[in-house]
């Protein structure tokens, strides 16, 4: 069964018109700002997130000891965007549900008690929902917003509490549960391609400094390309100054080969 498409959802498409582009626009920036252009940008064209995946690929031939990976990530790139559609769309009935789309930390809000202790906790930016393989938001938030060595450590735990959590939502609605723990075990694994390519573009992002992330206030038609170059440059001079980008990519690099997703034989 093909779930929904990578960002190309129908209904957000249409209620962002180009009078509310211009409405927000006097809202934000007052009655002096002059609207230029705007278009809608799909996930998986040869954009920001595509230049991220390939200066990862770069930044992988910097790192000693790793030439087959880089390889194998060279020979993946020109096929990224028609991989990412296809572990979006390619998805079993038990698994299908109403994903976020962009599930990492950051799109989380937590409520905590007087002691400190957490509440609840919310999902935000919901503007790239989809129906799609559960195992792709699982993917995108254990392989962007945790380290290596705290996801290999305590990957039964977190999807021993999602599959209980899941579980309880059936029990209340008096349904039967769609698939056994094994099985969504088998299904997160088999979305880890998803998995990688999402960290390949977002990490670099992820751990970048603020004083270093891209203005996009300042981006036009006119000077993409050259902010683009700019931020690539940025990003893989982040291999030798950022105490957190070489070791995730490792750690990433090395779970993915011993599990076989990075094939280097």
């Amino acid at each position: 069964m093909s779930a929904g498409p990578l960002n190309t959802n129908e209904k957000a498409h249409k209620l962002v018109t180009e009078d509310k582009v211009r409405a927000a626009l006097l809202k934000d920036e007052g009655p002096d700002a002059k609207y230029k252009s705007f278009n809608i940008v799909d996930f998986c064209t040869k954009g920001d997130n595509y230049a991220c995946f390939v200066t990862s690929v770069e930044i992988s031939e910097r790192i000693k000891g790793y030439e087959k990976v880089t390889a194998w990530l060279k020979e993946l790139a020109p096929k990224s965007s028609e991989i990412l559609k296809q572990e979006s769309s390619e998805c079993h009935p038990s698994f299908l549900v109403v994903n976020h789309g962009d599930c990492w930390n950051n799109n989380l809000l937590f409520s905590y008690s007087d002691d400190g202790a957490v509440k609840d906790v919310c999902l935000l930016d919901l503007q790239i929902n989809r129906h799609a393989s559960l195992a792709l938001d699982l993917n995108y938030f254990l392989f962007t917003s945790l380290n290596g060595d705290t996801r290999k450590k305590g990957l039964t735990a977190f999807l021993t509490s999602y599959y209980d959590s899941f579980k309880e939502v059936f029990s209340a609605a008096d349904k039967p549960m769609k698939f056994t723990f094994e099985e969504l075990v088998a299904e997160y694994r088999k979305k880890h391609l998803f998995g990688l390519m999402i960290a390949l573009m977002a990490l670099p992002i992820i751990v970048m400094e603020s004083a270093n992330a891209p203005d996009f206030q300042d981006m036009s038609e006119d000077n993409i390309a050259e902010k683009m170059e700019e931020q690539q440059r940025k990003i893989l001079d982040m291999v030798e100054t950022s105490p957190a980008l070489r070791p995730r990519l490792l750690s990433l690099f090395d779970e993915l080969v011993e599990l076989g997703v990075i094939n280097i034989t």
